[in-house]
């Protein structure tokens, strides 16, 4: 089977289908030799993500797929069991739900947070007094000495995480040791910021919480942390405004004891616990082959006004007046095509200065690759080469307004070679005329 698969994407409004009512019919062709094939949009009903279907209990659990179960090993399932009347050359885009991690918790970062009784032993009466350090009282001038006690059995290249207050408010800083000092630590140069800092909590916060908390010092599916943590924050933060999330880490016990992170949003005065994941709703698209339902991850584009208008804001010949056309690409914003119309282009380009006609054309058709490329770099500029195991492929359509004043479409391959921003593309074939 070839390892690249190409599917073209339907745009506009496409027909959604649950079923097939002639499914006989089109058993009865197919054991003709003679495949129904069909393109069309399906949305995973709540029965698709059933463990009779996907066997498997966590997605039957969430209605939903993620990382670590990729809808490409589940979807070819219920294709199959969905429309067992398409057949060779059948695609599909589906929409299906995916969990991913709220950005809160997958980005907080913990530390040991100084408690007001490390702030008097740091030989500061400021910052003793303040519990804070200030643009004076440094944190870098005072917490290596403090670290070398607090952590004496550190090697060279451990690092530490120290919550800290600056002005009264919460930092994170990052210290490193090289066997012999703590210093705090720089990326390029540079001290990281920190935007969302977690809480791990303490002995003396489980013991303040009372009963059955305080006597095991963690939660569990009996001793549930949302009935206590929600009063825990209430005393712990009484100034946090409405809106404020606080990232929470604490011993959770299920057979045995291990962390567990959850999140809390101050609503109208009340600490609200915040879903781990948030639920989105996400495209794939499918293409029955050889060896059946298989993941296509090929992009196919036909090109809009908005997608010329790219080339044309980053055409090396601007046109003087109309920002909406490139004479060098030849793209129009406008009208959606590239205009290789000679009045137009050929006075503006040095190159075509002393070329004969054919020539000039030939020399804006051969720009026309390059053109397509720039709006790749530019509209995709996340794109990754590799998505479910499949190179990725993006199939262009476009059209030029010729010298005779006809029109021409054509298809063009390139492929995603490199992520980064912008991601790079190579071309594979093309263009070739769209009849």
């Amino acid at each position: 089977m070839k390892n690249i698969l190409y599917v073209a994407v339907v745009l506009g409004a496409m027909f959604v289908s649950s079923c097939e009512p002639n499914a006989d019919i089109y058993d009865k062709l197919d054991a003709n030799k003679n495949p129904y094939n069909k393109k069309i949009t399906y949305t995973l009903t709540a029965a698709d993500y059933g463990k009779t279907v996907t066997g498997n209990a966590t997605v039957d659990k969430y209605k939903a797929f993620m990382d670590s179960l990729p809808a490409a090993n589940f979807v070819p399932k219920v294709l199959a069991k969905n429309f067992p009347a398409l057949n060779t050359n059948s695609e599909v885009v589906v929409t299906y739900n995916y969990l991913v991690p709220n950005v809160y918790s997958d980005n907080a970062l913990f530390g040991y947070e100084l408690t007001d009784a490390d702030y008097g032993t740091l030989g500061n009466a400021t910052v003793a007094t303040n519990k804070s350090f200030d643009g004076t009282n440094k944190s870098t001038a005072l917490l290596p000495a403090f670290l070398l006690t607090k952590y004496p059995t550190a090697v060279a290249n451990d690092t530490q995480n120290v919550v800290i207050k600056y002005n009264y408010a919460l930092n994170l800083e990052r210290y490193a040791f090289d066997g012999a000092a703590w210093s705090r630590a720089t990326t390029n140069g540079v001290y990281s910021n920190f935007a969302q800092i977690g809480y791990t909590l303490l002995t003396a916060d489980y013991i303040g919480m009372g009963g059955d908390v305080a006597r095991f010092k963690n939660f569990s599916t009996t001793v549930l942390s949302e009935n206590y943590l929600p009063v825990f924050l209430k005393s712990k933060y009484p100034y946090a405004i409405e809106g404020a999330i606080k990232v929470l880490k604490f011993k959770y016990f299920s057979g045995s004891a291990s962390d567990k992170t959850e999140m809390y949003k101050l609503t109208s005065g009340v600490w609200v616990k915040m879903a781990a994941y948030n639920l989105v709703a996400k495209i794939g698209q499918y293409i029955y082959g050889p060896e059946g339902w298989v993941f296509d991850p090929t992009v196919r584009l036909t090109m809009v006004p908005a997608d010329y208008q790219i080339i044309a804001t980053n055409d090396p010949i601007p046109d003087p007046v109309f920002t909406d056309f490139g004479l060098y690409y030849g793209a129009s914003g406008k009208y959606g095509n590239f205009d290789n119309r000679l009045s137009k282009r050929k006075a503006s380009n040095p190159e075509m200065t002393d070329k004969t006609d054919s020539e000039c054309i030939t020399i804006m058709m051969n720009r026309l690759p390059a053109a397509i490329k720039v709006m790749l770099e530019n509209k995709y500029k996340t794109a990754v080469p590799i998505v479910g195991g499949l190179e990725v492929h993006y199939i262009i359509i476009y059209k030029v307004y010729n010298n005779d004043l006809s029109y021409t479409t054509y298809s063009i391959d390139y492929k995603c070679t490199a992520a980064g921003n912008p991601a790079t593309f190579e071309l594979i074939s093309g263009p070739t005329e769209v009849k």
